[in-house]
């Protein structure tokens, strides 16, 4: 786990649960070297998967950010080509019209399917 600082997410990354988490903002200036553990470990992760959960509440993230995450999902579909299930729910608050953009432009471009789940503060409505 790393834990979540004023310019970096919190990371869960639980293969024995196949549970990823990623929670708050994402707005560091090396986003690549921040990001770099965590491709390492899906890269692994994704030779020996099991049906796994990631959620995403990302309040903000920037662009260099977004880039590697969309590769993080990427390399994360290949658990459903592995014969796997892969569940993500995206989580944004109901008037957040760029973070729900954002996930369906991954989704789109990962070819995965997302969970879209609304949040109101800190509480989760779920569909």
């Amino acid at each position: 786990m790393i834990k979540s600082k004023k310019k970096t997410p919190l990371i869960v990354l639980d293969e024995n649960k196949g549970l990823i988490e990623l929670k708050g903002s994402s707005i560091m200036e090396n986003a690549k070297e921040f990001y770099d553990p965590m491709m390492e470990w899906a890269f692994e992760y994704v030779r020996h998967p099991k049906d796994t959960i990631v959620n995403i509440d990302l309040e903000y993230f920037n662009t260099s950010s977004a880039k590697i995450i969309l590769i993080f999902i990427k390399t994360l579909s290949k658990i459903k080509q592995s014969g796997y299930d892969l569940k993500v729910n995206w989580y944004h608050e109901e008037d957040d019209e760029e973070i729900i953009d954002s996930g369906h432009n991954f989704a789109l471009s990962s070819q995965v399917k997302f969970h879209f789940i609304k949040k109101d503060g800190e509480r989760i409505l779920l569909k």
